[in-house]
């Protein structure tokens, strides 16, 4: 079995690396995870809304609160 050594050189730049990929990974998870619990406007063929659904425990937004209160959403087409 042959051993093959790192420099201080290379092992700073692996960990530097490693470092650099794990944030990137948690910060897309974290926008994920922020994003997926945004409340859905539902709106009809005219944009117009016609029910809020609240993923978040404590929210109670409705369709007076869109653009008003509410300035960040998913908005979802209904048939």
């Amino acid at each position: 079995m042959r051993y093959i050594t790192l420099t201080s050189w290379q092992l700073f730049i692996l960990s530097f690396l490693m470092s650099v990929l794990v944030a990137a990974l948690v910060s897309i998870n974290t926008w994920y995870m922020e994003t997926r619990l945004l409340p859905e406007v539902h709106v009809d063929d005219s944009g117009q809304c016609i029910k809020v659904v609240n993923f978040e425990n404590g929210h109670a937004f409705n369709c007076q609160d869109v653009n008003v209160i509410l300035r960040r959403y998913r908005t979802v087409a209904s048939e």
